[in-house]
């Protein structure tokens, strides 16, 4: 079948990994253009400039009519509608659906709008797909039986909030299916629907502040339960579970603590921990220290630390109670990784490939010899 041109909008440092992700595949939409509002100061830029890495090849733009007449679907990536970058998305979403453009959408809509949007591609002969649901049918009017998983499960999450860990789950999904392996990744965002994976209602309903059920208890049995039918389903060799928020609490900066992490990993226990850390220099002793920190809360220790270009801009972020960040030259990060791995830390950077691949053989043994 004839793969689909397709806009992403609204375009941000936020969707850089999905892009990264649809250039290396062979999904019937590829994103050939994207489209940021005005007053991101990404037009005319690479889209890689987002997040200050190297070119991606695909240059942002700020014409959004002007993109639809060239492609022939709409992608919506996730967010908070009263985000600034999202006003007006509906009717944008609209204009595209008139236009006989597929709509691809991964925001909350209401049920009228979904109505809308279906109906006026159904006129129009083109497609609308809302990736928001995962497909997996796995609800029970109960979860009586607490059942042990049998294969490796790797968590991937934010030291201290979240930088590049979506980037990581594809990179790890797509490495291990090179080696043959049956590959199940779950995550929290829409995106992961629409590349083939699944978005978890119990973690998306945990992060929006409602427990599936109404209690802790009965989440994690629901999670439990969750990730025993996808094991069961789709015969899987490994899980990926990407965790939403921060692995550990901070003092000074608002995260949610480590809980997310604290009741799924009370529902599947991880054999292996990928943490993403904002841009930092470690120490062998500070290595150490998080070892065992994970060792006593997941039963399981650190097999790598992926160090990011993004950096928390500290006063504002005190001052406002928000983590604040911007992002560094690669350069930067590329620098103080080499220093650290020739000091034998195992650190990584995911534009380091040969670094990637120690870190994923090392990865192997870590979850093979659990």
């Amino acid at each position: 079948m004839e793969q689909k041109r397709t806009v992403v909008y609204p375009y941000s440092a936020l969707s850089v990994a999905d892009i990264q992700r649809n250039l290396i595949s062979s999904d019937l939409y590829q994103f050939t253009s994207l489209v940021a509002p005005r007053g991101l100061a990404l037009d005319g830029k690479d889209a890689g400039y987002a997040d200050n890495r190297k070119n991606i090849g695909i240059f942002v733009s700020s014409d959004l009519i002007n993109a639809l007449k060239n492609t022939d679907a709409l992608f919506v990536p996730s967010g908070k509608r009263n985000d600034r970058a999202f006003w007006g998305i509906f009717e944008h979403m609209c204009t595209a659906a008139n236009m006989g453009k597929d709509i691809i959408s991964c925001i909350q809509l209401t049920d009228i709008e979904e109505y809308k949007l279906s109906n006026e591609c159904k006129i129009k002969g083109s497609s609308f797909i809302n990736v928001q649901s995962d497909t997996l049918e796995w609800k029970d009017s109960s979860f009586p039986v607490t059942h042990d998983t049998a294969i490796p499960v790797i968590f991937v999450s934010g030291l201290l909030s979240e930088t590049n860990e979506q980037e990581i789950v594809y990179i790890l999904a797509d490495r291990f299916k090179r080696d043959g392996l049956n590959v199940t990744a779950v995550g929290f965002r829409p995106e992961m629907n629409f590349f083939g994976f699944h978005n978890s209602e119990v973690i998306t309903e945990l992060i929006n502040g409602r427990f599936y059920g109404g209690s802790v208890q009965e989440t994690v049995c629901a999670l439990n339960y969750y990730f025993y039918n996808l094991e069961m389903k789709e015969q899987t060799d490994i899980f990926i579970v990407h965790i939403p928020g921060a692995l550990i609490e901070t003092p000074d900066y608002p995260n949610d603590c480590g809980i997310f992490a604290h009741i799924i990993s009370s529902a599947i226990k991880p054999s292996a921990i990928i943490a993403g850390s904002l841009y930092a220099r470690y120490t062998e002793n500070t290595m150490l220290q998080m070892h065992n920190e994970f060792l006593t809360r997941f039963g399981c220790e650190l097999s790598a630390l992926h160090i990011s270009n993004k950096t928390l801009v500290h006063n504002s972020s005190v001052q406002k109670r928000k983590l604040e960040s911007l992002y560094r030259p690669y350069d930067d990060v590329i620098n103080i990784v080499n220093q650290m791995t020739s000091e034998g830390l195992r650190v990584f950077n995911i534009n380091d490939l040969a670094l990637c691949e120690s870190v994923y053989q090392q990865l192997l043994q870590d979850i093979w010899e659990d």
